[in-house]
């Protein structure tokens, strides 16, 4: 950063930022923000060259091509993957604008404090205390509750879309699912794997405690999402700017189906 070109260990300086456009946290994209900072020590990033050398350092790659080659499958699997969530929230938003669902007020309220929950802990994991972030943005929790409640609404028609979903298909979870997650869970990165008595155990005592529950409805989510992106038709990107651009007697005066649509009901 700018402002601290040429600081030395032991210096204080207080650096200006604006948060970027994108910034996870929409109540702070793009605003200006000055932060205190402590200079501890200062070190030179020194980065090694790019050669076959750093392939085999790096994972034991025989060849910085074939390093290349692996980043680069990499990348395209993260980009598949966000592509094909994008494709499933989307083919959900499209059942909930169809239906006719009703939020109370109240839940969208509850909900949206929830996810100002969420927030603060991220920032707390983040190091940087909610109180100062509530100062930095000018706002009050109340001001961002009140912000958040336009998304907590959409989450909560996708909830109800997928709640009719599952009673309509008569959607059930088996303990074979519900371990097939659990061992998805474990053979995750970075996370210690657990053996397959273990989970077992482990469900076991979730079901005998009664506490399975989210477990349960996190799958038939899942497959109800499944359900509704069988049924669903991708187009081009193209064709969707081209089609939301494009007036229509409907966008002029919306209606809402009174029919809840379901995989099969067409």
């Amino acid at each position: 950063d700018e402002g601290l070109e040429g600081a030395r260990a032991g210096d204080e300086r207080e650096v200006k930022a604006t948060f970027p456009e994108d910034y996870f946290s929409k109540e702070l994209a793009g605003e200006d923000a000055v932060f205190a900072v402590s200079v501890k020590e200062v070190k030179e990033k020194r980065l090694p060259e790019v050669d076959d050398d750093l392939a085999i350092e790096a994972g034991g790659y025989d060849s910085l091509k074939e390093l290349r080659a692996e980043i680069e499958v990499r990348l395209r699997e993260a980009q598949c993957e966000q592509i094909e969530q994008d494709f499933r929230e989307a083919a959900v938003d499209a059942v909930a604008a169809g239906a006719a669902v009703e939020v109370p007020h109240e839940l969208v309220h509850e909900k949206a404090h929830e996810m100002w929950q969420v927030t603060a802990r991220r920032l707390q994991a983040q190091g940087l205390d909610p109180a100062t972030y509530l100062q930095v943005t000018n706002k009050t929790e109340e001001d961002l509750v009140a912000e958040a409640e336009p998304d907590a609404d959409r989450a909560l028609r996708r909830e109800s879309v997928l709640a009719a979903v599952i009673e309509a298909e008569g959607i059930e979870v088996s303990e074979d699912e519900m371990l097939d997650a659990l061992r998805e869970a474990s053979a995750q990165p970075n996370t210690p794997g657990a053996s397959e008595k273990a989970l077992r155990r482990s469900l076991k005592k979730a079901i005998d405690r009664g506490t399975d529950g989210p477990l349960r409805e996190d799958i038939a989510m899942r497959r109800a999402v499944d359900l509704i992106v069988k049924h669903a038709k991708p187009i081009p990107v193209e064709q969707a700017k081209a089609r939301e651009e494009l007036w229509t007697p409907e966008k002029e005066k919306p209606e809402a189906s009174k029919e809840l649509w379901t995989p099969g009901s067409d």
